[in-house]
């Protein structure tokens, strides 16, 4: 994944090389970011018998991150604009907890594993219209696709002979389209920016139980549902020429699904579909960076 983040930078430095009128704006960046991730599924299709039977909760889910954006003006006042995050899970914890009561209530299982494995990855393309409100102020408003995946681990834990062997894992999707509002207020080489974004989503994932014997390989289980998400960053930036600028971000992100429908696929090749109560997603970074303007 390094290699291929070097490729993208490299290359989007050579095309910018070429172009004229600063038309191009290239940003890479790294920081460090922090999420916490959990759902859970009913029963029965109902939501009932009990209405939390399985639970999987990610806490403190922390690593680096790199990013790159890429803008490119096709007039003074429409730009396209592509956004990239690769971030790399290298600590955390994951509790799975089972019951037969509602409310979570007689609980049978209830185990915390290690998380120290697994990335997150987002990426955005977006039309970007802009609006200069006034000599100091700029005013962006993008629309544009939007996808976020999770692969998220439950390992074994060296302390806790219940875990031996353990190594299942679960990736999620958000696919959608989402809106967003950029305003950017300069004072001399110094701006600060606030970006916020919304969109609406398939969610979709897949998990592989690798320690029970009755699921299958290496699909055990797949959820389905509809999600929403929405974030906001805050950037300051210092121009240190006129194609150079170093700045700083500050990103919050949540995102949760509506109710849907969970298929968990046994050995013996029958499915059985119970109801999804639905995921949740908290997610923050913090990162420093470069913009390069051609």
């Amino acid at each position: 994944m390094k290699n291929i983040f070097l490729t993208i930078i490299l290359n989007c430095i050579a095309i910018a090389a070429f172009s004229q009128n600063q038309k191009f704006n290239v940003s890479i960046g790294t920081g460090l970011f922090n999420e916490d991730f959990n759902w859970s599924i009913a029963g029965n299709l109902d939501g009932k018998a009990p209405n939390i039977l399985s639970e999987l909760v990610w806490r403190n889910l922390k690593g680096p991150q790199y990013s790159i954006s890429a803008d490119y003006a096709l007039t003074p006042r429409i730009a396209v604009n592509a956004d990239f995050l690769y971030g790399k899970i290298n600590s955390g914890a994951a509790n799975d907890a089972d019951y037969l009561e509602d409310n979570r209530k007689e609980s049978v299982f209830d185990e915390t594993f290690i998380s120290n494995k697994g990335n997150v990855q987002h990426l955005s393309l977006n039309l970007v219209l802009k609006k200069e409100l006034s000599d100091q102020l700029l005013l962006n408003v993008l629309i544009g696709y939007d996808n976020l995946v999770q692969e998220l681990y439950l390992l074994e834990d060296p302390n806790n002979p219940v875990t031996e062997g353990l190594n299942s894992y679960y990736k999620n999707h958000w696919n959608g389209l989402q809106l967003g509002l950029n305003i950017k207020y300069q004072i001399r080489k110094f701006s600060i920016s606030g970006k916020i974004r919304s969109g609406y989503y398939k969610y979709y994932a897949s998990a592989n139980w690798n320690l029970i014997p009755d699921f299958k390989k290496p699909i055990s289980f797949e959820q389905k549902a509809l999600a929403y998400k929405y974030e906001g960053s805050l950037r300051l930036a210092y121009s240190i020429t006129r194609y150079l600028e170093v700045n700083g971000t500050l990103n919050m992100t949540y995102g949760a699904s509506f109710a849907g429908k969970d298929y968990a696929y046994f050995t013996d090749d029958t499915t059985a579909a119970t109801k999804f109560n639905g995921a949740e997603l908290k997610s923050r970074y913090a990162q420093l960076g470069l913009n390069l303007k051609f």
